[in-house]
């Protein structure tokens, strides 16, 4: 059975570009900011994690290297080990980067009212955010970067991403509604997205990693089923 870990595609990506081993890339720019802090080291470690992406779905995690990263971003592999310790620290900030469309139309929303922020602010803002991606077509084309991977390593993997993006979805959310209970919102993130990522994991295994017109519309009536089941489980956090 095929595996997988479900991530968001980079806008502007150009997804059917592949590189082998031998490729030497000019240096990237930043596709977007981190969110983590400005200056030339946070620049340089955003690079890393977008070449690290763009590797991982090119040749998937059995196959990562850091040798491949260093080349795409045109950095030596001492450098990419000054920013990340462990091929383990990279793949994970690396695969919740690629759910980045997710943080990124969190980002493009209409502003918020503050005044009236609530935990069904929070989970109507979440539902507009997976709205806006195409998870469908993330689930096929991401398919093969886990592949070939132990289940028990592909949970850990989500598991490990989720905590990631929980924590960049949480940060946005506190510039979104400041003041807003801390441990209500981040309940309410993590509870969707880990839901989210059991929906999709079990997508992808039964589809490996294919997607048609017909599967299109399948998960559509299956995240509308998710969006529905979401919205009645949050409703102790439901204003008066």
């Amino acid at each position: 059975m095929t595996n997988a870990c479900t991530c968001a595609s980079f806008r502007g990506l150009d997804r059917r570009r592949r590189f082998g081993p031998g490729y030497s890339g000019r240096m990237l720019a930043p596709r977007r900011s981190s969110g983590r802090g400005r200056g030339i080291r946070a620049q340089r470690r955003q690079i890393l994690i977008e070449a690290a992406s763009d590797v991982l779905l090119a040749r998937g995690r059995t196959r990562f290297r850091i040798e491949d990263v260093a080349d795409r971003a045109g950095m030596s592999r001492r450098t990419v080990y000054n920013y990340f310790p462990t091929v383990r620290s990279l793949v994970i900030e690396s695969a919740a980067e690629l759910y980045g469309d997710l943080v990124e139309n969190l980002r493009v929303l209409p502003p918020a009212d503050a005044d009236i922020a609530s935990g069904e602010a929070v989970l109507e803002d979440l539902i507009s955010v997976i709205d806006r991606t195409d998870l469908a077509r993330i689930s096929a084309e991401t398919n093969h970067v886990f592949d070939g991977l132990r289940s028990e390593a592909v949970a850990a993997g989500a598991l490990d991403v989720v905590t990631v993006l929980s924590e960049d979805l949480s940060a946005e959310f506190a510039r979104r509604y400041p003041g807003y209970d801390t441990v209500e919102k981040d309940v309410i993130i993590a509870s969707v997205l880990s839901g989210l990522a059991v929906l999709l994991l079990q997508w992808s295994a039964e589809r490996a990693g294919t997607r048609s017109a017909r599967s299109t519309r399948q998960w559509e009536r299956v995240q509308r089923r998710f969006v529905d089941h979401m919205r009645t489980g949050h409703r102790i956090f439901r204003s008066d």
